[in-house]
């Protein structure tokens, strides 16, 4: 992970030093705990006919499983699976029996009954990029799967037939890439509208959201009343709402948007149990968080001593 860290080339100590959040030791009674003393987790996914989750691990590439009821943990597939030794976002598409799972630079295509490797992308079989960090992706209802890189400048699509990647969408013209207030991340979370005409994709470095027209690959800014910096993994409520959760200010926050996706308000949910927020599930009225405690990450200067065990928090909205 340190290789990863060193490869997207920054220096994320000196944006903590800004931050306006405090780590605390405490643990919520309102937590599910996780399996893994080292494992930093990253993104949520919600099976539902299994009432499962399943969260990934950021410094080691597990994958493990946690019941909604009981919040019993296990694993299913530790660290090194199929080569993985880090995992960011993951995603259940139940209709078409599949878990997709992403490291920096490839996309694992699991099934979702089995838990056998369908296939494993290499980005740099589809584009020579010197360093990638593939950080989240959305599913439509035909199965193909839409990828941000948080560190180039492409959306990534996987036909949902043949399982093949390329790349869908330069957005170099129209989304600037960079380092921006001193974060290195730049497209990250990742959804596609209730009404499936458009992505709706975060912009972690420096707050911005954009709408990609599905059909024609038209790309707007989304206007909102301020910039939702460190923004992370998004997720839909039942209302058509959006959760944006803010990792490194401690933060989530929900986006109404206007029926055209081209304009939204945003109100701040008030959560307490929550530390370095990274990626949520929605389920009957409760998120379920990822507490991914990435203040304590060594790669991002942190002390590397985290507040066992790892947990989601559960927060009602």
């Amino acid at each position: 992970m340190d290789k990863l860290i060193r490869n997207i080339g920054f220096s994320f100590v000196a944006a903590l030093s800004v931050l306006p959040f405090t780590s605390s030791a405490h643990k919520d009674r309102d937590t599910i705990p996780l399996l893994g003393s080292a494992l930093f987790p990253e993104s949520i996914d919600y099976r539902a006919a299994r009432q499962t989750f399943y969260v990934t691990g950021f410094n080691d590439g597990s994958i493990q499983t946690v019941t909604r009821h009981g919040g019993q943990a296990s694993i299913l597939q530790p660290s090194g699976t199929d080569g993985r030794t880090a995992a960011l976002g993951i995603k259940v598409d139940a209709a078409h029996g599949r878990l997709w799972v992403l490291d920096p630079g490839a996309i694992y295509t699991y099934d979702l009954r089995t838990n056998r490797l369908l296939k494993k992308t290499k980005l740099s079989d589809v584009i020579p990029v010197p360093a990638s960090l593939l950080n989240d992706l959305a599913i439509d209802r035909f199965g193909n799967a839409y990828v941000t890189d948080s560190t180039n400048p492409y959306i990534y699509r996987v036909d949902g037939k043949t399982l093949q990647a390329r790349v869908w969408l330069d957005v170099s013209q129209t989304v600037p890439y960079g380092q921006q207030n001193g974060v290195p991340f730049n497209l990250n979370g990742i959804a596609i509208t209730p009404n499936e005409r458009y992505l709706v994709i975060a912009k972690t470095n420096d707050g911005t959201f954009w709408r990609v027209n599905l059909f024609n690959k038209a790309i707007t800014a989304i206007q909102l009343p301020e910039a939702l910096t460190f923004a992370d993994g998004i997720t839909w409520g039942d209302d058509g709402s959006l959760f944006v959760m803010r990792n490194f200010i401690n933060t989530i926050t929900k986006v109404k948007f206007s029926s055209d996706f081209a304009a939204g308000t945003a109100t701040p949910v008030t959560a307490t149990n929550i530390e370095v927020p990274t990626s949520a599930a929605y389920v009957n009225g409760n998120l379920y968080v990822v507490n991914s405690e990435f203040d304590h990450f060594p790669g991002f200067g942190g002390d590397g001593v985290a507040n066992l065990p790892f947990t989601l928090s559960i927060v009602k909205n």
